[in-house]
C-alpha cells in the first residue's frame, strides 16, 4: 500500500474507534439510569476498582519489566504484520466469546440448584 493509503486507513480506523467508544459510553450511561446505588455499593465499587487497578499495574508492570527488550514490534521484526494480525484475531475472538458466553455463565451461576428426589 502507498503511504497515502496507509494514512487514510489509519485515519478511518481511528474514527471508527472514536465512534465505537462514544456508543459504548452512551450505553454505559443508559445503564446507570436503571441501577440502584447505596453508599455501601458505592464504597464496595470504589474498593473493587482500586484492587483491579492494582492488579493491572502489577500484572502489566511486571510483564513490562521482565520483557522490556522483547515487547516492541519495530519495523526490523520479520513478519511483523502476521504477528499483529494474529494478535488482533485473538483479541477480537476473546472479546466476542467472552461477551457471548457471559450471560449464560451468569445464569448458570445464579440458577437455583435443583434437588432431585
Amino acid at each position: 500500500m502507498s503511504a497515502k493509503t496507509v494514512q487514510h486507513l489509519d485515519t478511518f480506523w481511528e474514527l471508527v474507534d472514536e465512534m465505537l467508544n462514544v456508543v459504548l459510553f452512551v450505553l454505559v450511561g443508559f445503564q446507570v439510569l436503571i441501577l440502584h446505588f447505596t453508599w455501601t455499593v458505592l464504597l464496595m465499587g470504589v474498593a473493587a476498582a482500586g484492587f483491579v487497578l492494582l492488579a493491572r499495574f502489577l500484572s502489566v508492570g511486571g510483564t513490562v519489566v521482565v520483557l522490556r527488550r522483547f515487547l516492541s514490534l519495530g519495523s526490523q521484526v520479520a513478519d511483523r504484520h502476521i504477528i499483529q494480525a494474529i494478535t488482533y484475531i485473538v483479541a477480537v475472538l476473546s472479546i466476542g466469546v467472552q461477551g457471548l458466553t457471559f450471560p449464560r455463565l451468569v445464569r448458570s451461576a445464579t440458577a437455583t440448584p435443583r434437588h432431585d428426589s
